[in-house]
C-alpha cells in the first residue's frame, strides 16, 4: 500500500488481519477494537495458505482474548480444559467401536457352502431383490436357515426410480416393507445400491427424491427393523455427495472394497457425517493368497474401525473360502476373534434391536 493509502494488490491475508489485531490492541485498546472485530468476524482460512494463515489466526485469537499463556516446566496448571474427543460414530444396528459385523453373500448356495466349511453362522447373510419381490424365495430360505443372523438386502431401483420419486410406487413399497418386517430381525436395506455406477443411470436429483419418498413410507409404516444403507459400488472417482439424500434419512454408508481413492473418499465422507460404514462387496481378486489380499483387507477394517462396523465377504467363484484349505484355516482363526460379531442368540440384542 502506498503512503497515500492506495492498495497495491487485491489479496487479503487472514494472517495479516490477525497480527494487525494483536498489534493494534497492544498499542491502543480503544483504537484497536475495530481491528479485533475484523479478526473475530473473518472466516476460517481456506485455500493454498490456510495452514500459515490459520496458525496466525489461532494465535491472534488466543492473544486478544487473554488466553495466550506460557506453561513453564513444573508449573501447576489450573482450569485446563481437556481436549474434546471426536464424537463416536453410532448408527442404527451398528456394533460398538472395537467390533465389526461379519456378513456373507451373495446367494444361498455359496452362503451354505461357507457355513458348511466354517460351521459358524455369519453375523449376516446378503442377497438382492427387486420391487417385484424377485428373489424373495431365496431371502425366505436364508432367513429360515440362519435365524440368528441379520439380513442385508440390496434393492434394485433401475426402471422404477422415477415412479418411486413421484409416489406412484407407494403400494409396492408398503408391500416390500411388510415382507421385511416379517423377518423380525435387523435388516440392512441397500436401497438403490450402486447409485454412482454409470450402468444404473441414476440421475442424482431423481435418486435423492426416490430415497426420501421411500424413507417417508418407512416412517409412515412404523417399521423399526430396517436400516437404510446408502451404497456406492463404483470403484471409479465420482462426486458421491450429489447423490446424498441427507443425514436425517441415511443410517449407513456402503462402500465396495477396491483399489484407488474412491473408497478413501467414501470413508472420509462417512467420518464427516458420523455414519457407520458397511463394506458391501469384498471378494478377493485373482491373487487369493492370504498375505497379498486377506491380511491387508483385515488390516484395512481394523485401521478404519472408527467408522467401518460391518463387512460383507462375497463367497463366490474363485473367492470361495471353502475351496481353499490354507485360507479357510486362517479365516477361522481370524474371524473367531471377539472383534468379529457372528450369528448367535445374543446378536440382535447386542445390535440394539428391540422386537
Amino acid at each position: 500500500m502506498e503512503s497515500s493509502g492506495k492498495p497495491l494488490a487485491s489479496g487479503h491475508s487472514p494472517g495479516l488481519v490477525a497480527t494487525n489485531a494483536v498489534a493494534a490492541l497492544a498499542a491502543d485498546p480503544e483504537k484497536g477494537k475495530s481491528f479485533v472485530r475484523a479478526l473475530w468476524d473473518q472466516g476460517i482460512p481456506t485455500g493454498k495458505y490456510r495452514y500459515y494463515d490459520g496458525l496466525l489466526m489461532m494465535l491472534g485469537l488466543l492473544q486478544v482474548s487473554g488466553n495466550f499463556r506460557i506453561y513453564e516446566p513444573g508449573s501447576v496448571t489450573e482450569n485446563i480444559v481437556s481436549p474434546t474427543h471426536a464424537p463416536e460414530v453410532k448408527g442404527k444396528f451398528a456394533p460398538a467401536a472395537g467390533h465389526a459385523l461379519l456378513l456373507i453373500g451373495s446367494d444361498k448356495k455359496n452362503i451354505d457352502a461357507y457355513f458348511d466349511a466354517v460351521v459358524t453362522a455369519p453375523g449376516g447373510v446378503a442377497g438382492n431383490m427387486s420391487f417385484q419381490l424377485k428373489g424373495i424365495k431365496d431371502l425366505d430360505y436364508l432367513a429360515a436357515k440362519y435365524p440368528n443372523s441379520t439380513l442385508s438386502v440390496g434393492l434394485d431401483l433401475t426402471g422404477i426410480v422415477t415412479d418411486v420419486a413421484a409416489g406412484k410406487a407407494d403400494v409396492k413399497i408398503d408391500a416390500l416393507l411388510d415382507v421385511l418386517s416379517s423377518y423380525n430381525r435387523p435388516v440392512f436395506l441397500r436401497l438403490g445400491y450402486g447409485f454412482d455406477d454409470p450402468l444404473n443411470k441414476y440421475e442424482p436429483d431423481m435418486y435423492v427424491s426416490a430415497w426420501k419418498k421411500f424413507h417417508e413410507r418407512l416412517q409412515a409404516k412404523g417399521n423399526t427393523n430396517v436400516a437404510l444403507v446408502w451404497e456406492s459400488t463404483s470403484c471409479e472417482e465420482s462426486n458421491i455427495v450429489d447423490w446424498y439424500p441427507g443425514d436425517e434419512v441415511v443410517d449407513w454408508v456402503g462402500v465396495s472394497y477396491c483399489d484407488g481413492n474412491s473408497i478413501e473418499t467414501a470413508i472420509q465422507f462417512a467420518r464427516e457425517h458420523l455414519k457407520p460404514v458397511m463394506v458391501t462387496a469384498a471378494p478377493s481378486n485373482s491373487d487369493v493368497s492370504w498375505s497379498k489380499w486377506f491380511a491387508p483387507f483385515f488390516q484395512f477394517v481394523t485401521d478404519n474401525n472408527d467408522v467401518v462396523r460391518a463387512v460383507t465377504y462375497l463367497n463366490v467363484g474363485i473367492s470361495r473360502i471353502d475351496l481353499k484349505t490354507d485360507i479357510l484355516k486362517r479365516w477361522k482363526d481370524e474371524t473367531k476373534q471377539t472383534f468379529w460379531m457372528r450369528g448367535g442368540p445374543s446378536l440382535f440384542d447386542a445390535l440394539g434391536f428391540v422386537e
